[in-house]
């Protein structure tokens, strides 16, 4: 007797093959296709003799990212950008295009290719699968390094709106960004501010917003981190941390993966927030507020004990 299709076993399909979603969006951003459309719809020809590609192929691939929304296919065969493709757009200040090639990039499968050796381990599957880890990794192929770059640049932007009406800043007269790449928060945060005086600090070789927030490290070496900006501070100081707090169980999705991506990518992590009330009292710091600030992210305030 045959089963009746229900709509949990279509989800699940479409969960197991969300990959091919995501490749095609990544060949399309390789390809530079949202650029191509920029000023209006064009035939499978012109963009096959500008991209360099097979036309009838190049079709099935656009058919398939319209059927999805990525792009506008009309009567004709010929494609236009939608409101989401326009965020393909390398031009466009909240790009999806760095974060499309970065995450399709051959690092990224190779790394995420070796998560059942981390499921296995708790070892970091880019380490495993890279023989390095991502930072040397990116420093040895600067291309990748760009990328990444200007994906945290659009991430950045992204959240800076809400960040900066979701906390007084003009109550500081000094506020130090570490680890704040080439400064698109600290300068949202200034131009709202222009009374406050701000300090961009990374590492020098960091000339594109290569930030190195907690999330990027394990527990040690975020108290670590925390402890020395405690130190720092003065006696009205504040030590501010915009990371991501995951949700309570059976929500916020986007917050786990986000810590599956930092356990396969650098061996990091996502914390719920009695994690991390552990993670400032031992370096010293006491919680005393905490603010959603985007999709993952979230600001939270603390104070030296």
């Amino acid at each position: 007797m045959s089963e009746v299709t229900s709509q949990e076993y279509l989800d699940l399909l479409g969960i197991v093959r969300g990959y091919e979603r995501s490749r095609a969006v990544t060949v399309a951003a390789q390809l530079g296709v949202a650029d191509l459309l920029r000023d209006g719809p064009r035939d499978v020809a012109s963009l096959a003799a500008a991209t360099g590609s097979h036309g009838p192929t190049l079709y099935r691939l656009l058919r398939a990212l319209a059927a999805i929304g990525v792009f506008a296919e009309d009567d004709d065969g010929r494609f236009a950008l939608t409101a989401m493709g326009e965020y393909l757009r390398r031009d466009h200040p909240l790009s999806v295009d760095p974060a499309a090639r970065m995450f399709g990039a051959d690092d990224e499968w190779r790394a995420w290719g070796d998560l059942p050796h981390t499921v296995r381990t708790g070892e970091t599957a880019a380490e495993h699968a890279l023989g390095m880890d991502v930072w040397e990794y990116r420093r040895q192929h600067p291309e990748q390094g760009e990328l990444f770059d200007a994906a945290m640049r659009t991430f950045s932007r992204a959240d800076s709106a809400r960040l900066v009406v979701g906390h007084d800043f003009g109550r500081y007269g000094c506020l130090a960004d570490v680890g704040g790449g080439t400064g698109a928060v600290l300068a949202a945060v200034l131009a709202a501010y222009p009374g406050v005086r701000g300090v961009l600090a990374d590492q020098e070789h960091v000339v594109a917003g290569a930030p190195a927030v907690l999330h990027d490290w394990p527990d040690d070496d975020a108290v670590r981190i925390l402890h020395t900006a405690r130190d720092a501070l003065g006696p009205e100081g504040r030590v501010l941390v915009v990371d991501a707090v995951v949700g309570p169980p059976g929500e916020d999705p986007l917050t786990k993966f986000l810590d599956l991506m930092m356990l396969v990518s650098n061996g990091g992590r996502e914390r719920t927030a009695p994690e991390w009330r552990v993670v400032f009292e031992r370096a010293g710091l006491r919680l005393v507020d905490t603010v959603p600030v985007g999709a993952t992210r979230h600001l939270m305030e603390a104070v030296a004990v």
